[in-house]
């Protein structure tokens, strides 16, 4: 089979789903195929797809449902979908597919590569759709395709973007979006949580070797990037399966010298909430910590205080509240949460 053009697209997934597509592009490009930017220019359309809940599943199957139409392109759906949601997948689509645990998979669909996937490093950038859009398809349908009528759509829809959100907003996008490194130390879970679907399609867990890790981050250091975020589907468990432990891989990566910063103290934790501040998050969530009984977190010492926690906890609300529509404090004594982990939303509806 002949298929060299390919439009790869993801639906409303989480970062470690990013990288996965990130990934994937590379494997392609290893393996001659040519990334559109349209699917209605490729021979081969892949979408990578969410489901940790329904609204995602829905979410997905509608937009597999709109790939259908271009019936000249074999399609291929992978992401979580295919292992959470199996059944609801089948009922619209019987082709070809592939989970997030088995994503090497891609290598017998494809059949005709050289470069494996298993060869292709991880990811440390976020794969970006292309701009293409709903609603260029159907200006598209009404009045034909043009280099002209493509120019018009994408610089009014940038001139609305920009009347639309912050200047704050616009500056963090410009300055921050491309200035991160993923590091992924490790895939999958240990735990079993009653209301969780995502392990079905991430699989137990996997950590990457600690040395592969500080390799990753001294990459990312010698290409000039000075902000790093480890990236995992239980970050805290790294290592519980090789023998490592999260503590021991930051203990080797704050040894290397380099302009950067990964500890955070009150005067840091202050200059962290006016930074998010001047993003003017519509709502968000403050989280208290509690260490996992029977983790190597439970034994480090000295701890932070309970009252220090709770301090950072009612400073950070009064302070976000001000610029921010609604912070709601979610006061729990579950284990699973961060210190003063601040989940914040901003919409563009």
């Amino acid at each position: 089979m002949n298929l060299k053009k390919v439009y790869l697209h993801t639906v409303k997934v989480c970062e470690r789903r990013l990288l996965d597509a990130q990934r994937i592009a590379t494997y392609l490009s290893k393996n001659n195929y040519e990334l559109v930017d349209h699917p209605k220019k490729a021979d081969i359309i892949v979408v990578i797809t969410c489901a940790f809940v329904n609204e995602r599943t829905q979410i997905g199957l509608q937009t597999i449902k709109k790939l259908l139409r271009y019936n000249n392109a074999w399609l291929i759906v992978g992401g979580c979908l295919p292992a959470i949601d199996e059944k609801e997948l089948k009922r619209l689509f019987d082709g070809e597919t592939f989970s997030t645990k088995e994503i090497t998979k891609i290598d017998n669909i494809f059949g005709d590569c050289k470069v494996s996937f298993d060869d292709v490093e991880d990811a440390n950038t976020l794969w970006e759709n292309s701009i293409y859009g709903e609603g260029l398809e159907k200006v598209e349908n009404l009045l034909g395709r043009s280099n002209f009528l493509n120019k018009l759509y994408y610089v009014t829809e940038q001139k609305i973007r920009e009347r639309m959100m912050p200047q704050q907003m616009l500056y963090y996008l410009s300055e921050f979006k491309n200035k991160f490194i993923m590091l992924e130390s490790h895939g999958g879970c240990l735990g079993n949580c009653s209301y969780c679907a995502i392990k079905k399609a991430i699989g137990t867990l996997h950590s990457k070797p600690l040395e592969i890790c500080v390799e990753e981050f001294k990459k990312g250091l010698n290409l000039g990037y000075k902000h790093f975020v480890i990236l995992a589907d239980d970050t805290g468990g790294y290592g519980r399966d090789i023998g490592e432990s999260l503590p021991h891989l930051l203990d080797e990566i704050t040894k290397i010298k380099g302009n950067y910063s990964i500890t955070e103290n009150r005067d840091e934790f202050v200059d962290s909430l006016k930074f998010i501040s001047t993003v003017n998050f519509d709502f968000g969530f403050l989280h208290p910590f509690s260490c996992k009984h029977g983790t190597e977190a439970e034994g480090i010492e000295p701890k932070i205080l309970q009252k220090e926690i709770e301090d950072r906890l009612v400073f950070s609300r009064r302070y976000l509240k001000k610029g921010v529509s609604y912070i709601l404090w979610v006061q729990t004594s579950s284990y699973i949460l961060e210190v003063g982990c601040i989940l914040l939303v901003k919409s563009f509806a």
